[in-house]
């Protein structure tokens, strides 16, 4: 460093000694102090494995990637060389290199060097959803990103919904059964569905929906009425209406009148239509397909079409007859869904007989998938019987 007319200057990294001298006719007097001049260096990391966006309670590492000179040299770091701090606590915490998931919310983690440079990097957090409450509040909250933990049950629960929804509904593999539409200030002949529209940039995915029904009569929708968003690794099951359509939009998705449809993307998606209660089954899309539809299988649509009218793109889109038809047993399907399908099978449709169980046993079926759709579970699925029902252990 350079001192000049009572300036300091940083002329190289390192550390320098600047000593004040004074002499007068009052004496003299001298005092010293040490200036650390940082260097120019980039700082490079990352989160190793990174998600999507996490839930509160779970990890992640970062890995430091490199720390280079200004010349491009790099520099050999030791763990105690970096200083880790978190710019949103109340959403993400880190310590020694681990981030931890606090609470819904974006958080900012510094990474710096002791030598000089930092860098930034990002995480997302999602809200956890572990009860039929938190499900619905979830829904007309509706622009956060949601993700369950468990299994949710709506028995006994009745609901407008018909929200707007906006944000990520990640159903990590579990489903939500036995919902209501009350359907409570509707007109005659008007749309009833879980999701009135789906936004851009909006998704619903990983998840199971089972036992939904409509009570009203004269009213008709399904899962989501019109959907601009995406729709992705999903099964659908007795998703009823007492009248006209019943499935993802109206059929699945949307009711009979204009402006309802698809204009989304819909892709990977199992529908069970064998007993859903209704008069006329639209499976997919009840008006009009403008966007894309791509993997859909559809079991027990009797007769009635998957669109009424498909104007945007569609591929892979099969009407099957049984959940063991070779269709779906040999289809590409993402192990998400594989895993989503294997355990509403031995939940809903499985006879107690075919895994072997008798009243008050249980037992972990690891093989629950290639047993009944050619594939493999990623984790075990563990079952107990009780009044010869099969209950699934999250």
């Amino acid at each position: 460093a350079q001192v000049n007319d009572g300036v300091i200057t940083a002329v190289g990294e390192g550390s320098a000694t600047v000593t004040l001298s004074y002499s007068g006719e009052y004496g003299s007097a001298s005092a010293s102090f040490s200036v650390k001049v940082l260097g120019i260096y980039t700082v490079n990391a990352e989160i190793e494995n990174k998600k999507e966006y996490y839930i509160p309670g779970e990890t992640a590492d970062i890995n430091i990637v490199s720390v280079k000179k200004e010349n491009g040299d790099e520099v050999e770091v030791k763990d105690e060389d970096i200083v880790y701090t978190s710019l949103n606590e109340d959403v993400a915490t880190v310590s020694e290199g681990v981030i931890t998931a606090v609470a819904a919310g974006t958080a900012t983690i510094g990474v710096s060097y002791v030598g000089g440079g930092s860098f930034n990097l990002e995480i997302e957090v999602a809200k956890k959803i572990s009860t039929a409450q938190e499900f619905i509040d979830a829904l007309f909250e509706g622009s956060g990103i949601y993700v369950l933990t468990k299994n949710i049950d709506l028995a006994g629960i009745s609901s407008d919904f018909g929200v707007t929804f906006s944000g990520i509904l990640d159903g990590n593999g579990y489903t939500v059964s036995n919902g209501t539409f009350s359907g409570a200030g509707w007109g005659y002949w008007q749309n009833g569905a879980l999701i009135n529209v789906l936004e851009k940039d909006a998704a619903v995915k990983n998840i199971g929906f089972v036992n939904f029904n409509h009570p009203n009569q004269n009213q008709d929708g399904g899962f989501i009425n019109t959907n601009y968003g995406t729709i992705e690794n999903v099964f659908l099951s007795r998703i009823g209406m007492p009248w006209e359509c019943g499935g993802l939009i109206g059929g699945v998705i949307s009711g009979r009148h204009e402006g309802t449809g698809n204009y989304g993307t819909i892709k990977n998606v199992v529908i069970d239509c064998s007993e859903t209660k209704s008069g006329n089954v639209c499976a997919l899309v009840a008006l009009s397909n403008y966007g894309s539809v791509e993997n859909v299988y559809a079991l027990g649509t009797g007769g009635q079409p998957l669109f009424l009218d498909d104007r945007g793109t569609s591929k892979n889109v099969y009407e099957i007859n049984a959940c063991t038809d070779e269709i779906l047993r040999n289809a590409e399907l993402p192990q998400m869904l594989k895993n989503i399908l294997a355990r509403n099978f031995y939940l809903f449709y499985s006879p107690i007989e075919s895994i072997g169980l008798v009243t008050g046993e249980s037992s972990a079926v690891e093989s629950a998938f290639s047993v009944d759709f050619g594939g493999t579970v990623d984790y075990a699925l563990q079952y107990t019987v009780e009044d010869n029902s099969i209950a699934a252990i999250d």
